[in-house]
């Protein structure tokens, strides 16, 4: 593969050719029927892919039918399908090794001509806004670089504490800089470490309560039967009590009752004995 570029001029002859192929699939340009057994392609299902099924020689005819005097050469079709690849990455080649026959697969944003090539303008002003940037980026990196050696040869002194008059290296100002950016990496995942330590402990805690309520359900559960066995049993000491009760009271109304039929008796005697006694004195007195 030949050395390529993506400069202004690859754009162009890129973009030529993503018309070229979407005026053909749009059918409005006129082609050899030749040159379509050559070129066929689809559509994907639901989104805007597109196949191409070509060779570098009838990319070549097809631009030459859009603009006889513009057309490309199979070199340059070439090159514009590295610059789908590998600089606007959107479209890539499934050709088998050491067959002429390519077959492009094209990821677009739909099937409107005007609307593809408007993005693809778009794209690549992107791509040469991002481009530019990483020069200018990588530039300054260089004259920082640079402008620290000279510093680093002038200027060996520490750091100092905003009072000495020698300003401080700008390689130890990098140091300075990395060792910062290395303790907020490990403050980072000291927090991040805490964090999961964190979760972790509500877990637990989550855990421990689900537990507990679960145990407190299963003590309601146990304490509901034996409440109502307890009630049983009291209820039954009692009434063994009150029928205790009413069975003494009959024995000490039955012993009283006793007492005093024997107490009558004994005074029945003695009365008895007595008029005996008065009698028989009379019938001594009468003799």
């Amino acid at each position: 593969m030949p050395n390529i570029s993506f400069g202004q001029k690859p754009q162009e002859r890129a973009r030529f050719l993503l018309e070229s192929l979407l005026d053909y699939v749009d059918d409005t340009l006129e082609i050899s029927i030749e040159l379509s057994k050559k070129l066929t392609f689809y559509w994907g299902k639901n989104n805007y892919q597109l196949t191409v099924k070509c060779t570098l020689e009838s990319l070549a005819k097809l631009t030459e039918c859009k603009y006889p005097s513009k057309g490309l050469k199979k070199r340059e079709i070439e090159e514009a399908i590295t610059f789908y690849e590998k600089h606007l990455k959107i479209a890539f080649n499934n050709c088998n090794q050491g067959s002429p026959e390519r077959v492009l697969v094209f990821n677009l944003w739909s099937k409107d001509k005007i609307n593809n090539l408007n993005k693809f303008n778009e794209l690549c002003q992107e791509k040469d806004y991002t481009k530019q940037v990483n020069k200018e980026a990588t530039n300054n990196y260089d004259d920082i670089q640079g402008t620290a050696k000279i510093e680093n040869s002038k200027d060996d002194s520490y750091l100092s504490d905003g009072l000495a008059n020698k300003s401080p290296s700008s390689q130890k100002l990098l140091n300075e800089l990395s060792d910062l950016r290395i303790k907020n990496k490990n403050l980072s995942e000291a927090l991040n470490e805490q964090k999961q330590t964190n979760e972790k402990l509500e877990e637990r805690i989550n855990r421990t309560d689900c537990n507990l309520n679960n145990a407190l359900k299963l003590l309601l559960i146990l304490a509901l039967p034996l409440q109502m066995l307890s009630g049983a049993a009291y209820n039954h000491i009692i009434n063994n009590q009150t029928n205790s009760s009413s069975v003494s009271n009959s024995v000490n109304t039955n012993s009283s009752d006793n007492s005093s039929s024997g107490a009558s008796s004994e005074a029945q005697k003695k009365t008895s004995i007595s008029t005996y006694n008065t009698n028989q004195g009379k019938d001594s007195q009468c003799r």
